[in-house]
């Protein structure tokens, strides 16, 4: 048990046991997601393939996100658990953010749902489920590992090294879909020719850490990475670099803590500026692509003079 509070007074209090989420090992989802961008993220021409997105410092912007909690608790009676129920709604208190805390983190956050409570009348035991919303996330700072020439890599810095072990990569190869078409016809189907959208690379890993702060060590340089400005490079295990940026954030999901292990799933949509020929790549004498400290390729740069 990780003894959670809500502005200093603990779920035990009231009775609530930290039950575990689906596929996982803890009471909490969510609580360690990179939150989407909010505001103008990119500009479709309509006319052009793709999209122009928007990448300076100062166009970067997070929202919040969701925290899911689950758990459980176990009365005399449906009467007693009315009571302790009432007493917990009681404690919430709307008008403020409200200070959630445990041995895995402390968030600023308000009661975004409606509590979920599901009764089971002959074990007088009620599960329950709620969801958090931390407006503001906050992050910490981390050290990104040192650039190295490996396939499997993100602004020349390997998978690997960051901490996360590669699973899967889908849509790389898939052409987009055509850009929403306006027509109004009588009678009959109409057709006129569009530009292709952009296309989202869905990317899935694994973490796999001693303990729970070299788990957080390891969001921590993926947060540092993707709230950067400019775009990142992407280069995949076929030898093909991509230049990319994330609109959405990051999910973490089914994490297990045990005695000598953290590990947990990491889920990125990728949106794909484009792919990188191999005559527009400026690398190194080892095949190291040249990058400006953002990450972005100074081939890239020296066509914007």
């Amino acid at each position: 048990m990780y003894g959670y509070t809500l502005n200093g007074k603990s779920f035990n209090s009231f009775g609530i046991i930290e039950s575990q989420i689906a596929s996982g090992n803890i009471a909490l989802e969510g609580a360690w997601d990179m939150p989407a961008r909010i505001g103008k993220i990119f500009h479709d021409w309509g006319d052009e393939d793709g999209i122009e997105p928007y990448l300076r410092s100062d166009e970067i912007f997070l929202g919040g996100r969701d925290i899911k909690f689950l758990g459980f608790m176990k009365s005399e009676s449906r009467e007693s658990a009315i009571e302790a129920l009432d007493a917990f709604f009681s404690h919430i208190d709307p008008s403020k953010l409200m200070v959630l805390s445990g041995q895995l983190g402390t968030w600023n956050v308000y009661v975004s749902s409606d509590i979920k409570i599901e009764y089971y009348y002959g074990a007088n035991i009620a599960v329950i489920e709620f969801t958090f919303r931390e407006p503001v996330a906050s992050f910490q700072d981390a050290v990104l590992p040192v650039a190295d020439n490996k396939h499997d890599s993100i602004d020349n810095i390997s998978w690997e090294s960051i901490g996360v072990k590669l699973m899967t990569f889908k849509n790389d190869l898939n052409r987009p879909a055509p850009k929403s078409q306006t027509l109004t016809s009588y009678g009959v189907e109409r057709y006129e020719g569009a530009k292709r959208g952009f296309r989202e690379l869905e990317f899935s890993g694994i973490i796999v850490q001693p303990d729970f702060n070299a788990f957080k060590i390891v969001l921590n340089r993926l947060y540092k990475l993707f709230k950067a400005p400019n775009a990142r490079t992407l280069r995949m295990k076929d030898g093909t670099v991509r230049e990319v940026f994330v609109k959405d954030g990051f999910k973490v999901v089914n994490i297990i803590i045990e005695d000598d292990r953290v590990l947990g799933q990491i889920d990125i949509k990728f949106c794909e500026i484009r792919q990188l020929q191999n005559w527009n790549k400026l690398t190194d004498s080892s095949g190291l692509i040249l990058v400006d400290k953002y990450g972005q390729p100074i081939s890239e740069i020296s066509k914007k003079f």
